[in-house]
């Protein structure tokens, strides 16, 4: 699977970085791809986990950004279904 290779390959320390972009929709897009890599896939959701993606994620949880807010709060969903 794409999501796989993604994450394996080392897609997440490219990403990680962009939930923190001072740039706009970079955070919320970063985010989506982020839940969607999450996505009934606990490989993925582990790997989030363990390289710290809460570090990153939580904050947009409560940025005053709806947009990210909303991405924040799909990507922890995602993440704490298994």
């Amino acid at each position: 699977m794409v999501e796989n290779d993604i994450v394996e390959q080392g897609g997440l320390d490219v990403l990680f970085p962009l939930l923190s972009s001072a740039q706009d929709n970079i955070p919320s897009e970063a985010a989506k791809v982020v839940t969607n890599l999450a996505v009934q896939n606990e490989k993925n959701q582990l790997k989030i986990i363990e390289k710290n993606g809460l570090s990153y994620i939580l904050p947009l949880a409560n940025c005053g950004v709806d947009a990210c807010e909303y991405q924040a709060a799909c990507a922890l969903l995602n993440l704490s279904q298994n």
